[in-house]
């Protein structure tokens, strides 16, 4: 691999690891805009090269809110997930559960 190919893998590798650990789209173009100088369009390209999209699409947001869609969460559940998730999403425990109690009450009405 070329000097150039290893650090678009490097890029590449890090903004899927932003992604995994709870930044959202903005905030990776502005890592790769700020930290790499790499303009906005071409900032789009890294970012759809590490497979990320402008939605939750991937990473733990994703398979949680896939979760709350299908059924009541329950307490003991939902700590198994906020304890396996990444800092970020333990240091936002309180915002996701908000979002667990709404889906839970919906559940429930029906």
């Amino acid at each position: 691999m070329t000097n150039k190919a290893n650090n678009v893998a490097a890029i590449v590798n890090h903004i899927q690891k932003l992604a995994a650990d709870g930044n959202n789209v903005k905030r990776i173009r502005g890592w790769l805009m700020f930290e790499h100088g790499i303009e906005g369009k071409d900032a789009t390209k890294y970012i759809e090269k590490a497979g990320i999209s402008g939605s939750v699409s991937s990473g733990f947001a994703a398979g949680f809110y896939s979760e709350l869609t299908e059924k009541p969460m329950t307490d003991k559940r939902f700590e198994e997930i906020i304890t396996g998730g990444s800092s970020n999403v333990q240091k936002h425990k309180s915002h996701y559960n908000a979002i667990r109690e709404m889906a839970n009450a919906i559940h429930a009405s029906k």
